[in-house]
């Protein structure tokens, strides 16, 4: 095994953090679907699965997803004297800065941190026009809101990376998760696409709506699909590679030469088309579907220059060398399946 894959399958169990416990129903069926795939094949093959590789959990410590206090980033404050403040009464900039002020303000969550940055930003445009129409009264104040707005619009991409790394929803959606993707509409995912769209749109200079964007976030932590996605490709190479050795084994000892190994082989089909083709593909299928559909989304979330660089590293690991590894893991366990089958159509 190489050594992104060890790295992606540390991250795999260091995100389980407790016992599998099998179930048989929604966002654990793959783990069901899986331990009666590998049961089967051992119980007919008498070959014994090989051990995971990844054992020790004490020994996973140096793989782990990016803790949420080390991503917060501190945004300068903008200092406006009373002075200053009672100036615009031509316009209500005063009384979005009063908002900040408040002891409500002060205890702004990072969504309506941001909504508040875009606010400010646009009342700052508006403030300006109108000042604008006096000009010559009115250049010192458009010097200041002039000064003030190009501040301001350096610290938008802080507060947007706030946004994404310290929002519990966000956080949660991309790092908590103790199960899997079901495959189906349990996983929401025209929902989660929708709300990624909505976060990209809102890395932009306008006003956002603070309501909507509480409501997309509170889908993505309902839905954690992408940590559900990330915590199943890593469980799917696990136990696909395992059971691979014991096909290669299989395939190794199995040379059709007689009516017997004939009849094997069949009975292999029937275990392949029954648990695997029938269960556990069409979960891989939703999941490469996911990927594709989302991964465009995700690149552009992260491409935000002011983002951590551990959070945009952990997040490009598995959306690329994890996944990657997970094609490979699935094409050649598929690959070694076709081999057995073709051995009795020479």
């Amino acid at each position: 095994m190489n050594f992104d894959k060890k790295n992606m399958l540390r991250g795999f169990y260091i995100m389980l953090s407790a016992t599998f416990i099998t179930a048989c129903s929604g966002h654990k069926q793959i783990e069901s679907d899986i331990q009666t795939y590998t049961d089967r094949l051992k119980s007919f093959t008498e070959i014994p699965l090989p051990e995971s590789e990844i054992t020790n959990i004490s020994a996973l410590e140096s793989f782990k997803a990016p803790k949420k206090s080390a991503l917060r980033i501190d945004i300068p404050e903008l200092s406006i004297n009373l002075r200053e403040f009672y100036a615009f009464s031509d316009c209500a900039l005063n009384q979005v800065i009063a908002q900040r002020n408040t002891s409500l303000g002060k205890m702004q969550l990072p969504a309506a941190r941001y909504a508040y940055e875009t606010n400010l930003l646009q009342e700052f445009d508006r403030c300006i026009t109108i000042l604008k129409q006096d000009l010559e009264e009115n250049q010192n104040l458009v010097s200041k809101l002039d000064e003030w707005s190009s501040t301001k619009q350096t610290h938008l991409p802080l507060a947007y990376a706030n946004l994404i790394t310290q929002s519990d929803e966000i956080y949660a959606h991309f790092f908590r998760a103790n199960d899997f993707i079901s495959g189906n509409e349990d996983d929401n995912f025209p929902i989660i696409k929708q709300a990624f769209r909505f976060l990209v749109k809102a890395n932009e200079n306008i006003t956002v709506d603070i309501g909507e964007l509480e409501y997309h976030l509170q889908q993505l932590n309902i839905s954690p699909l992408m940590a559900r996605k990330w915590r199943t490709q890593a469980f799917l190479t696990n136990e696909l590679d395992r059971a691979s050795v014991l096909l290669n084994t299989y395939y190794e000892t199995n040379t059709c030469a007689s009516k017997k190994q004939e009849e094997d082989i069949m009975i292999m089909r029937n275990i392949f088309t029954k648990l695997f083709a029938d269960n556990i593909q069409p979960v891989a299928a939703e999941l490469n579907k996911y990927h594709y559909q989302l991964s465009p989304l995700i690149e552009t979330l992260i491409k935000q220059q002011s983002l951590p660089d551990s959070f945009v590293e952990y997040v490009n690991f598995q959306q690329t060398t994890a996944y990657n590894n997970y094609a490979e893991s699935m094409r050649q366990h598929i690959k070694i399946w076709q081999n057995i089958f073709a051995r009795c159509d020479k």
